[in-house]
Parts: C-alpha cells; sequence; structure tokens
C-alpha cells in the first residue's frame, strides 16, 4: 500500500476576523437600500411616537459578515415596530433579500410548509421563517463555520502590532456576540468569560506572559478588567510598538545617505533620491520627473514685473530688505553696462565685416584703383587640399590678358596723378587720358570676387609649375 508521506499545512480561515472589513459607502444604488422608520421606543402605541430612519443594504451573495449584518438590521426593526405576524415578517424578508439568498430562503419554507400526511400546506409561522434564514445562512457560511471559527480563537488568533489591547477586547466580544448567527448555532455556543479571559492571555506577546509569571499574576484568577488594565500598562511602557512604522523619504537619516549606494542592499532598484527601493529607479521616479517637468515650465514662462518682485521678496525673507535690493540693483547695473558693451562691440564687427565683403563702395576713382589692386594681392586663398586642378594654355593666355589690363590701369592712373597744373595747356591730352583712366576703371570694377578668386586658385597652379605670371613680372 502506497502511503504519502507528504505534510500538508492546513490554513484555518475564519468566517469573522478581528477587523471588520469596512462598508463600502457612496457607491450604493438607490434601489439596493431601502429605508424603514422606527420607533424610538419599542412597542410604543402613540401615533406621534418618535421615530428615526434606518437603511438597509439588500442581501443577494455576499460575505457572511454582510449576512449577519442584515441579519441585526432585521431583528431590529421585528423589535422597535413590534412586527409579530409571520406574514408582516415575510414581506420584511422577500424585501431585503434578492438574488441566490431570495431562492435559498423560498425553497426552504415551502420545505418546511410542506404536510407529511400529504395534506394542504401548512400555516406560516415564525418558526418555518427561521427555518428559511437558516437555509440562507449555510448557502453563505463556509463548511463547518462555526467550528472553524471557535478553533481559530483558541490556537491562531493573535494581538495585531497595530491594534491596541481595548480593541482587541472589544473585537472579541463583537465576535462572541456573533456566533449565534452562525448556522445551527445557539447563545449557548458563545464562549464564557473565562474562556473570554483565556483567549485574551493567550493572544498577547510572549514577553508580556513572562512578565505575568514573574509577578505570580495568573489572568483566569482574575477578571477581565485586570488584564486590561496590566495590558495596557505595558503599552504604555512601548509607546512605538502599537504604531505602523511609516518610511519618511524627507527624513534627515535618508536625506544625509540618498546619494550613496549600499553595498550589500537586497533591494531590487536603486533611486538617488531615495536611495534603495523596491519598486522604483532614478529614471521612473516621479519625483525626479515632476521636478524636472516643473522646472522646464517655469523657463519657458515670460518674467514678467510681477513675477521678478515675488522672486526677489523671496530672496529678501529674513534678510535686510534695503541692502539685498541695493546689492541686487549694483549687480543689474553691472550687467546692462556689460551687454551694452558686448553687444556695440558686436555691432561694430558687424559694420566691418559688411565693409570688407563689399570691395566696391561710392569712393573715388582712385580710392577705387587702389583698393583693387589691394585686393588682388590679399586674395590669395590657400588651395583646397585634393585633386589638383589642371593648367591649360587657354588659362594662361586669359591670366596674362587680365594683368595686362590691370599693368595698363596702373600706368594710367600714375599718369593721371602726375599731371599738374602748369601741364594744362594741353587740354585735350588731359581729357584723353582721364577718359581712359575712367574706362579702365569701370573693366576693372566689373570684375567679381569669383573672377578674383579662380585667378588666385591658377596662380597658386602656376607657382607649382614654375610659371610667374604676376602683376610684379608684367611691371618688369
Amino acid at each position: 500500500m502506497n502511503r504519502d508521506n507528504s505534510t500538508t499545512t492546513v490554513v484555518m480561515v475564519p468566517s469573522l476576523t478581528l477587523v471588520d472589513s469596512p462598508v463600502e459607502t457612496g457607491t450604493e444604488k438607490k434601489e439596493n437600500l431601502v429605508m424603514y422608520q422606527l420607533k424610538v421606543r419599542a412597542g410604543a402605541e402613540a401615533a406621534t411616537a418618535e421615530k428615526y430612519k434606518v437603511h438597509v443594504r439588500r442581501f443577494d451573495d455576499g460575505t457572511p459578515q454582510a449576512l449577519i449584518n442584515l441579519l441585526i438590521k432585521l431583528n431590529e426593526i421585528w423589535t422597535q415596530n413590534t412586527v409579530d405576524e409571520p406574514v408582516d415578517r415575510l414581506a420584511i424578508i422577500r424585501t431585503l433579500f434578492r438574488g441566490e439568498a431570495l431562492s435559498l430562503f423560498e425553497s426552504a419554507l415551502a420545505t418546511a410548509r410542506d404536510d407529511p400526511d400529504g395534506g394542504e400546506e401548512l400555516a406560516l409561522t415564525n418558526e418555518h421563517l427561521e427555518e428559511g434564514i437558516q437555509e440562507v445562512k449555510r448557502g453563505v457560511f463556509p463548511h463547518r463555520a462555526l467550528e472553524i471559527q471557535k478553533l481559530w480563537m483558541r490556537r491562531k488568533m493573535r494581538k495585531p502590532v497595530d491594534l491596541t489591547f481595548r480593541k482587541m477586547v472589544t473585537a472579541v466580544t463583537r465576535i462572541n456576540n456573533y456566533i449565534p448567527y452562525f448556522p445551527d448555532a445557539t447563545d449557548a455556543d458563545k464562549f464564557q468569560e473565562a474562556e473570554i479571559i483565556e483567549l485574551l492571555e493567550w493572544s498577547i506577546p510572549q514577553k508580556w506572559r513572562n512578565q505575568f509569571d514573574l509577578e505570580g499574576y495568573v489572568p483566569s484568577l482574575f477578571n477581565r478588567a485586570t488584564l486590561l488594565g496590566r495590558c495596557e500598562a505595558f503599552e504604555r511602557q512601548e509607546p512605538n510598538a502599537t504604531k505602523p512604522q511609516v518610511h519618511k523619504a524627507n527624513s534627515k537619516k535618508s536625506a544625509k545617505h540618498k546619494h550613496t549606494k549600499p553595498s550589500n542592499s537586497t533591494e531590487k532598484f536603486y533611486c538617488t533620491e531615495h536611495g534603495a527601493d523596491k519598486k522604483h529607479n532614478t529614471d521612473s521616479c516621479w519625483t525626479l520627473i515632476n521636478r524636472a517637468k516643473k522646472a522646464k515650465e517655469n523657463s519657458g514662462k515670460k518674467l514678467t514685473p510681477n513675477k521678478f518682485r515675488k522672486e526677489l521678496n523671496s530672496v529678501a525673507t529674513g534678510r535686510n530688505k534695503l541692502k539685498t535690493i541695493a546689492k541686487y540693483s549694483k549687480i543689474l547695473k553691472s550687467e546692462q553696462k556689460k551687454a551694452q558693451k558686448a553687444k556695440t562691440k558686436a555691432s561694430s564687427k558687424q559694420k566691418k565685416a559688411d565693409s570688407e565683403s563689399d570691395p566696391v563702395s561710392s569712393g573715388t576713382d582712385s580710392d577705387l584703383e587702389v583698393h583693387v589692386l589691394e585686393t588682388v594681392h590679399k586674395k590669395a586663398v590657400k588651395p583646397k587640399a585634393g585633386k589638383p586642378k589642371t593648367v591649360t594654355f587657354s588659362d594662361i593666355n586669359k591670366i596674362e590678358e587680365k594683368n595686362t589690363l590691370k599693368a595698363n590701369t596702373i600706368g594710367n592712373a600714375d599718369l593721371f596723378i602726375g599731371c599738374t597744373d602748369e601741364d594744362s595747356d594741353d587740354d585735350d591730352d588731359i581729357t584723353n587720358v582721364n577718359t581712359n583712366v575712367v574706362t579702365n576703371n569701370n573693366m576693372v570694377a566689373e570684375a567679381t570676387a569669383e573672377e578674383i578668386l579662380e585667378e588666385s586658385l591658377l596662380d597658386a597652379e602656376l607657382a607649382k609649375l614654375g610659371v610667374t605670371s604676376t602683376v610684379d613680372n608684367m611691371e618688369e
């Protein structure tokens, strides 16, 4: 016979826990809530009796806690308004039960009213209604719910760290009062007072029980109030024991070491703002992302006088405002002078560049001649590296013709300048010379910058070949 030696862990899940699940509010639809007006004094017959309103949530297929809350409201309605008739109670039950719960109730009610002898249906009684409610409990509560609940309270129930002992006592009392609402349970199934003290004793921390042993205190020999007083004394000695630990990202310790990555860190991520972290790194840190986004938005905004005034007031907070404004004024004036000086310098450079880029100006003819001759010599540009340009005899002839034209221009200019008033007898010769000079100057002015650059490149190539054809050679 094969035996399974594997150990199985039995997990006891109680139907009710120490911390009651919060009831969701604000998300309920109106058709899921039923409002009843109940009398303040139970059984009051006067028509003017004071009343109060109670809202009851309808039950379809919820948790055991939700069903218990509904049954408590149902008993309150029957008690305060003295609803004793089975027909009236049945109407209220059919109003509050919906879906699967209503089907279970109707099925159990019909079975309970069947005549064992096969006759007509029995008259409706409160016991029949109770049988239907018990069937709904069996459908909602888990299997062996009462047994598992009491077993969990005896063996597994422990006081949570963030729950005070006084609240612990209240929670245990609440669960004990809910035990009769379990399927097939009665008041006799509730824990007695001595049993509750025993449950509370074994739910507290071990070091508290060790202190009880040192003092010779046995909780089961005293009442619940004595145990409550001693346990609250322990809590006062450990004020931080009942408070949940909250991580503060802006604490001094984290700020001091937030840029230091631990060597043996067990965290999966690391953030330069928050240090070692389990959820994010530097790239996905929303603090840094929002900070960068805010800085970008502020950089793109226009600086208005009002904003500048606010920034100045924030800087001067806690200081002498007059001295701070005086320092800012001095710095602003200095920066203004520097900016004006830089602007003037840039403007002068631009004007100089514009004047150099335009060789033909509105000056006299003699100034034009000198400027053109200087440009011819200064425009010698170093040829670009690469394949050398092939120089043909036609290119050489073109260069010689241009040099001849320039030489004639220079000679005519010298002739014109050398003429004095004493040689003014021959007016026709002077007129001819002036005409030739103007004609030659116009021809020279028509030479574009591109031709001058081409000529410089050709001169460089001729120099490599040993051929000289410059203005100086032409003059010689």
